[in-house]
C-alpha cells in the first residue's frame, strides 16, 4: 500500500520527470476523458496535472480553462490520499462550499477524482468527474473510473518511453528541445530566470578510438547517472549531441546556475569507468548561459551557453565557464582586427587529410581536434547573434588555429605508392 506524498519536491520531481506541463492535446488522452464522460454521463471530465502552484488540464471535457490556481482547487485533496475523493455536494462541504469554482463558473456541485500516481508512489495529479447537480456513482462506476486513470498513467509511461534516449535514459533532443520550448514560454509569462548549461566531455572520440564504442557507451551511461543525481528535481537534461548534453534550470539565476553546472563538472571528473580492469577517467567543459534579453529564443539561449563552453574549451577544458554580458559593447579595433584574420586564416576545411602511422596518431587526432575545433569557431564568427559573440568567437578560432600550426610542424607525413606527401597545408599565420 503506497502513503500519500510527505516530501512535495519528490512529488514535483516525479511530475516533472513526464516533462508533460503544458505539452499541446493528445488523442490518446482525449480518449480517456471522453470515454469517461460519455459512459458516466458527467458535463465535466478532465486529467488534471497538480503542480507547485497550479493545476493544469492535459485533456478537458466541457472545461475552458486550460489551468487554475491550485489554492482553490479540489485536486490538490485528492492528492493527499490513495483513495478517490467523491465530493456529493459541494455546497454542503465547508472545504469547497466558497470556491470560486462551486460559486462561479463551472459551477461544480458534485466531484469525485481518482489519483494518478507515479511508478515511483507519488500522487502527480487526478482523473476527475464533475457535475453541476448532486449526483451518486454506484461502486463499479468508480470502478471504472479507477481504470481509466491508471489507463491514463500507463499513457503518460508510454510518451516518457518515446521521449527518452535509450542509452542514457535522458530526453532524446526532440523531446529536450520541446520540453525547454514550454519553460521558455513560461519564463516569458511568469518573469521567472531560466537558464542552461551546454556539456560537452572532453577528448570522448579518443576513448572510442583507445578502449572501442562499447566502452564509449558505458562512458557515458556512468557519467549522465552521476550528473543526474546532482540535479534537483525540477531541473532536466538532454542528450542534443553525440557527446553534448544540455540541462535546463529553472527559475535559476546565472549565478545559482553556475555553481549547479560546477557540481556537474565535479561529478563527471569524480568519474571512473572500470573495464575489464582499465580505468578510463574523463572531463568535461561546460557552458552556462540565463535568458537576460527578452527577445531571445531558445536557440539564442542555447547558443549563448555553447559559445562559453567553447571558450572554456580554450582555456584548457575541464572547467565551467558563464557566457560574457551579450548586452554590453561592441567590437574593438582588437577585435575587428582577430575576426579579420580568422576569416583569412581560415583552412580549407574539406581538403583531406591523410596522415600518419600509429607512432603519430596522437599528434595527428589532436591536429584534427584542433581544426575541427577552428571550424566550429569560425562559424560562429560569421554567424554569431551579436557582435560581441562574433568578436569572441574569432578569438577563440585563432587559438584553435595556432594550436594546430603548432602540431602540423612537427607532424610527419606518410608517402602514397605513387611516392607523392599526402596531408594539409596550412597558411601562414599573418
Amino acid at each position: 500500500m503506497f502513503k500519500c506524498d510527505t516530501d512535495e519536491d519528490a512529488r514535483l520531481g516525479a511530475l516533472y520527470r513526464y516533462e508533460i506541463l503544458d505539452s499541446e492535446p493528445e488523442e490518446s488522452f482525449d480518449r480517456i476523458t471522453r470515454l469517461a464522460k460519455n459512459v458516466l454521463q458527467m458535463p465535466m471530465v478532465v486529467v488534471s496535472l497538480v503542480d507547485r502552484d497550479r493545476q493544469w488540464f492535459k485533456s478537458r471535457q466541457g472545461v475552458t480553462a486550460t489551468e487554475t490556481p491550485r489554492a482553490i482547487s479540489f485536486c490538490t485533496h485528492t492528492i493527499r490520499d490513495n483513495v478517490p475523493l467523491i465530493v456529493r455536494d459541494a455546497h454542503a462541504d465547508p472545504r469547497f462550499a466558497h470556491s470560486p469554482l462551486v460559486t462561479g463558473e463551472p459551477h461544480i456541485r458534485y466531484y469525485i477524482g481518482i489519483p494518478l500516481r507515479s511508478r515511483d508512489g507519488h500522487n502527480i495529479g487526478a482523473l476527475c468527474a464533475m457535475d453541476t447537480n448532486v449526483r451518486d456513482l454506484n461502486s463499479g462506476q468508480v470502478k471504472m473510473l479507477e481504470d481509466l486513470a491508471r489507463l491514463v498513467v500507463d499513457e503518460m509511461e508510454l510518451r516518457l518511453l518515446a521521449s527518452i534516449d535509450s542509452l542514457t535514459g535522458v530526453l532524446s533532443r526532440r523531446s529536450f528541445l520541446d520540453a525547454a520550448e514550454r519553460d521558455l514560454q513560461q519564463s516569458i509569462r511568469s518573469g521567472s530566470d531560466l537558464s542552461c548549461a551546454v556539456i560537452d566531455l572532453d577528448h570522448f572520440k579518443s576513448i572510442n578510438d583507445t578502449y572501442g564504442h562499447g566502452a564509449g557507451d558505458t562512458v557515458l551511461q556512468q557519467v549522465i547517472a552521476a550528473c543526474r543525481e546532482q540535479l534537483r528535481s525540477s531541473d532536466y537534461i538532454g542528450r542534443t549531441g553525440g557527446e553534448e548534453f544540455t540541462a535546463i534550470f529553472r527559475d535559476t539565476s546565472i549565478t545559482a546556475a553556475v555553481e549547479a553546472a560546477e557540481r556537474l563538472r565535479s561529478a563527471i571528473e569524480s568519474t571512473v569507468v572500470e573495464l575489464d580492469g582499465r580505468k578510463i577517467r574523463i572531463s568535461a567543459s561546460i557552458g552556462v548561459a540565463q535568458r537576460t534579453n527578452p527577445d531571445w529564443t531558445l536557440s539564442d539561449l542555447m547558443q549563448a551557453a555553447d559559445a562559453a563552453m567553447y571558450l572554456a574549451k580554450s582555456l584548457g577544458r575541464n572547467r565551467t565557464v558563464p557566457s560574457p554580458d551579450c548586452e554590453q559593447g561592441g567590437l574593438d579595433r582588437e577585435n575587428e582586427t582577430a575576426l579579420a584574420r580568422t576569416e583569412l586564416t581560415a583552412p580549407p576545411f574539406d581538403t583531406a587529410v591523410d596522415i600518419y602511422d600509429d607512432r603519430n596518431r596522437d599528434r595527428a587526432q589532436s591536429h584534427l581536434d584542433y581544426l575541427e575545433g577552428a571550424r566550429t569557431c569560425f562559424h560562429h564568427a560569421k554567424h554569431g547573434m551579436n557582435e560581441k559573440m562574433k568578436a569572441l568567437f574569432a578569438d577563440i578560432a585563432l587559438d584553435y588555429l595556432r594550436l594546430a600550426h603548432e602540431k602540423a610542424a612537427v607532424m610527419p607525413v606518410r608517402r602514397t605508392e605513387q611516392g607523392k606527401t599526402k596531408g594539409m597545408t596550412l597558411p601562414p599565420l599573418l
